[in-house]
C-alpha cells in the first residue's frame, strides 16, 4: 500500500510537467509589428502631470497618453507625438500626425508631398481638458521659461489655399 501511494505522487508530479511542456513558438514579423515602445516620457514641473507616447516599433499611428497624477486620470490622443508641458504647467502643446495607413495609400498613388495631409498642432488646456488644434503644421517650440508663449509655424498653402489662389487668379474670358 505505501508503494502504491508513493507511486501515485510520484506520477502525479511527473505528468502534468510532460503533459503541459510544450515548445515556445518561434517569433514571427506579425508579432513584432504588434509590439510597442515606450517613447517621449515627459513629467510637469510641478509634478501633477505625466505624458508619454506609446509607438508601434516597426510602423503606425503613436498614442499619446495624458495622466493627472492625483487622480489618475488618463486621456488618450491618437496620432500624436512630441508633447511639451509648458513652464507653468497649465497647458500640454503636442503635434497631431496624419493616419499612417492613409499617407502610405497616398504615397503609392504617388500624390505629391503638396497635397499630403499636414500635421496639426494641438494645444490642451490640462485644468479643463479643452482642447485646440490649429492645421498644417511645420514646427512648434515652446520656451523653457516664459509661460503663456508659444511659437508655431504653418505650412505654406494647404490644398484650400492652392484652390483659393487658383480661383482669384482665373481671368475671365
Amino acid at each position: 500500500m505505501k508503494y502504491l501511494s508513493a507511486l501515485v505522487a510520484l506520477a502525479t508530479m511527473l505528468l502534468p510537467g510532460r503533459a503541459f511542456s510544450q515548445q515556445k513558438k518561434p517569433i514571427e514579423h506579425d508579432d513584432v509589428s504588434r509590439w510597442k515602445s515606450i517613447e517621449q516620457p515627459r513629467i510637469s514641473d510641478d509634478g501633477n502631470w505625466i505624458a508619454w507616447t506609446q509607438a508601434p516599433v516597426t510602423e503606425g499611428d503613436p498614442v499619446l497618453y495624458v495622466r493627472e497624477a492625483s487622480t489618475g486620470k488618463t486621456q488618450v490622443f491618437p496620432r500624436a507625438a512630441n508633447a511639451v508641458f509648458t513652464e507653468d504647467a497649465r497647458s500640454l502643446v503636442f503635434r497631431i500626425n496624419p493616419p499612417f495607413d492613409t499617407i502610405k495609400a497616398m504615397r503609392r498613388r504617388k500624390v505629391k508631398d503638396e497635397q499630403l495631409p499636414k500635421d496639426s498642432l494641438a494645444v490642451l488646456t490640462l485644468s479643463t481638458g479643452a482642447l485646440k488644434k490649429m492645421p498644417n503644421l511645420k514646427s512648434f517650440t515652446v520656451p523653457e521659461k516664459w509661460s503663456g508663449w508659444l511659437f508655431y509655424q504653418i505650412e505654406p498653402g494647404g490644398p484650400e489655399a492652392m484652390k483659393k489662389d487658383s480661383s482669384e487668379t482665373a481671368s475671365p474670358d
